[in-house]
């Protein structure tokens, strides 16, 4: 047995702007409904969420945004219906965000882990 104790956390949300890179994905979809689909996918997701909180993300990500897209009239084409799991490493860091690289606008998530993570989690 070990005397190393580890704590970690999520903040991706605090690194990721996640509003700017969702509707980057999302505006050649929906075009001038994209504020309205990206706020029905966020009502999806927090459901979907807490219905089934093991899911994996990739399927909430997945299936929230066809659910939001068909109750929105937004037409998704099957072969995007995973834009957002294919474009999640494309999500600009914010500004401020430590490791940012290149330290200016257009900063992408680039780290050594992310394909990993990607795998287990999505």
């Amino acid at each position: 047995m070990t005397d190393e104790r580890w704590l970690t956390f999520d903040c991706f949300g605090t690194l990721i702007d996640w509003n700017t890179g969702f509707r980057a994905m999302l505006a050649p979809l929906a075009g001038e409904r994209t504020d309205a689909l990206m706020r029905a996918y966020h009502g999806v997701e927090r459901r979907m969420e807490a219905e089934k909180p093991h899911r994996l993300y990739r399927d909430v990500l997945t299936a929230g945004l066809a659910e939001a897209a068909n109750a929105l009239d937004v037409s998704l084409p099957a072969d995007e219906a995973d834009i957002l799991v294919r474009r999640w490493g494309d999500q600009p860091l914010f500004q401020d965000a430590p490791g940012r690289a290149g330290g200016g606008a257009g900063g992408r998530v680039e780290d050594r882990h992310s394909d990993q993570l990607r795998r287990r989690s999505f």
